[in-house]
């Protein structure tokens, strides 16, 4: 018999982060935290109507929260989040 699913506590991902202005995903990954760049189709997408798309594909911060994380590693990355907001 393979895995229940039924049985598993379902964990999300990702924190789906939107800062009120951009932060570079570099900014993080030089802190050692990755986060993905979602939907990139949609940041070549010329036509009118996906602007907002766009902007979402762009500033989108799909923060680290899963199972393998602890409290500290948590900490970690809302504390690296802030500073870079700080400036």
């Amino acid at each position: 018999m393979g895995w229940a699913w039924h049985h598993a506590r379902p964990v999300p991902f990702c924190y789906p982060f939107l800062p009120p202005r951009p932060i570079p995903a570099r900014r993080l990954h030089e802190r050692g935290i990755f986060v993905p760049t979602l939907w990139k189709d949609c940041l070549q997408r010329e036509q009118a109507g996906f602007e907002w798309e766009r902007e979402l594909a762009s500033n989108l911060l799909p923060l680290p929260l899963d199972h393998r994380l602890g409290e500290d590693d948590i900490e970690y990355v809302l504390g690296a989040v802030l500073q870079l907001l700080k400036g």
